[in-house]
């Protein structure tokens, strides 16, 4: 599970949110309809280094135990292989969670993830929806609605998300080996010989070296560094 921002005052707004979306009311705009239809543009999300800092928040003994409940079940269905019913019922407990302790912010984010486990993608993009308008700097799940944007077509979409989500948190690695796979892909299209060949290499791998200076490990940067 990702660390997530802790600056937070909306959460029963998120929870508001996404239960009135799988109620069948009011939703947000959806970015997976057919065809041409686009994803509605991501929020504007500032740097953390832009000297903001985030407020201390204290999370109570009780917050922290039903969270660890939820999450010991999210472990074992991530451990035994998701299916159908345990991505519904993990997104439920996380659900609980939020309702119950409204400064949980991770509470509401996991409710996406968890759906997300499953590609019930409108219901996670919902979620992390709901999630980013109640914090726009929530970059995980600005990160994760590109993940899901790309997995249905829309990659400029996605790429907008992904870049976005770099601006509220440049050490999300997920994000910017995502942005290095678009742009290698830019490369195979490309001559060596041809305008900007040299840029857009420089670019995937500035984008990899954000990764690996973030985490030596990352098999997925490797690879990528290797094609």
């Amino acid at each position: 599970m990702s660390r997530l921002s802790t600056s937070w005052n909306g959460a029963w707004t998120i929870v508001a949110l996404v239960a009135t979306a799988a109620c069948g009311g009011t939703q947000v705009k959806t970015g997976l309809g057919k065809g041409d239809a686009v994803p509605p543009p991501p929020p504007v999300a500032g740097s953390k280094s832009d000297g903001a800092k985030e407020p201390v928040r204290e999370v109570s003994k009780d917050a922290k135990k039903d969270f660890a409940a939820a999450a010991d079940y999210y472990a074992a269905q991530e451990k035994a292989g998701w299916s159908d019913d345990a991505c519904r019922e993990a997104s439920d407990r996380f659900r609980a969670v939020a309702r119950e302790h409204t400064d949980l912010i991770e509470a509401s984010y996991m409710v996406g993830r968890s759906l997300q486990n499953c590609k019930f993608d409108k219901d996670a993009e919902a979620a992390y929806q709901a999630a980013i308008k109640a914090n726009p700097k929530h970059a995980q799940s600005i990160s994760n609605l590109g993940d899901i944007y790309f997995r249905n077509g829309k990659v400029e979409g996605a790429k907008s998300y992904w870049e976005t989500a770099i601006k509220a948190n440049g050490k999300l690695t997920g994000a910017r080996n995502n942005l290095a796979y678009l742009l290698l892909e830019e490369l195979r299209k490309a001559t060596r010989d041809s305008a900007g060949w040299s840029t857009i290499e420089k670019q995937a791998r500035d984008q990899l070296s954000q990764v690996l200076a973030v985490d030596q490990d990352n098999v997925r940067a490797y690879v990528l560094f290797g094609l």
